[in-house]
């Protein structure tokens, strides 16, 4: 397929690199995964056992229920990129790996190429996509931790007169 050994090397290498970066993505979001629910269960238990919360405990609480919910599923749509990332990464490089053992002719290499780069093109979108939706449960995740703070600051200063 390739006249150097070299860019045979690199057409694995590649998608190897690639596939360590999201399988270490992918643990770490299995974390934050672990995280989101928790809390996402922690809120739903204090709104379903607290008859004793006023007005505005329950409306913080529902607001980050609904910010903790957008969180999980945002967690999860990026475990779900990181692994198909993962498998596309596999794919490109078993499809390089086969192409280069079994393939001699340039029509059969083109398209074991198209293929590689196909493969190799939707792990990194996934990638990309997954880190994206990351960044935006971070936010969500700050918004909501914000949102608690500054009612605890308005109840504090309540009580010292302030």
């Amino acid at each position: 397929m390739v006249d150097s050994p070299f860019s045979a090397l690199s057409f694995i290498a590649g998608p190897a690199l690639l596939t360590n970066a999201a399988t270490v993505l992918l643990l770490g979001t299995i974390n934050r995964y672990a995280r989101a629910l928790d809390r996402a269960r922690l809120l739903a238990t204090k709104l379903g056992g607290h008859a004793e919360l006023d007005a505005e405990d329950k409306m913080l609480l529902l607001r980050q229920l609904t910010v903790a919910q957008k969180r999980v599923l945002l967690v999860v749509r990026s475990l779900s990129a990181f692994y198909v990332a993962i498998g596309c990464f596999a794919f490109g490089t078993l499809a390089y790996l086969v192409g280069a053992a079994l393939l001699t002719e340039p029509v059969e290499e083109r398209i074991i190429s198209y293929i590689v780069l196909v493969a190799t093109t939707l792990g990194v979108l996934c990638l990309v996509a997954g880190s994206a939706a990351l960044a935006w449960e971070s936010r969500l995740s700050y918004l909501s931790l914000r949102d608690e703070a500054e009612l605890v600051l308005r109840r504090s200063a309540a009580l010292h007169g302030s």
